[in-house]
């Protein structure tokens, strides 16, 4: 087993890695801190407060995991990436139960391919994060692909 610290993949899965690690870090509030959610006046002032808390975290979490990534440390950066990923798409997945709903926003309605953008987008990183996470976690232990 190995034990260096080699980059498990070279600067093309860097890059990608901080691409998706990016979404719910950097691109999910800059959409979100609007009138739409953050100053949302329809919102309970317990719901904003709730959306501050997760905008804070998942953009430290994700600004964290970048860091990793281009400190070598790419397989824990993308685990990282998966749990935030994970937990919105774990949240979609179960929104009937809470009465949670993807409509009332401004990118409410935009579809590609048949899904909802956001959660095609997040899915879509959250696979490339599991790709990334297991071609490095092979790589550092010296199983063949």
């Amino acid at each position: 087993m190995s034990t260096s610290r080699v980059p498990p993949w070279g600067i093309g899965g860097k890059l990608l890695a901080t691409l998706c690690l990016a979404v719910v870090g950097l691109i999910v509030p800059f959409l979100e801190i609007s009138d739409t959610h953050l100053f949302n006046p329809a919102w309970h002032p317990h719901t904003r407060l709730h959306e501050a808390w997760q905008l804070a975290t998942n953009t430290a979490l994700s600004l964290f995991a970048i860091c990793l990534v281009w400190g070598n440390r790419g397989v824990l950066a993308c685990f990282i990436g998966m749990l935030v990923n994970g937990g919105f798409l774990l949240a979609w997945m179960t929104k009937g139960i809470y009465g949670g709903s993807m409509a009332g926003t401004s990118a409410a309605g935009a579809m590609v391919a048949g899904m909802d953008a956001a959660v095609l987008i997040v899915g879509l990183s959250f696979l490339v994060l599991t790709l990334l996470c297991m071609i490095g976690a092979c790589r550092r232990h010296d199983v063949p692909l």
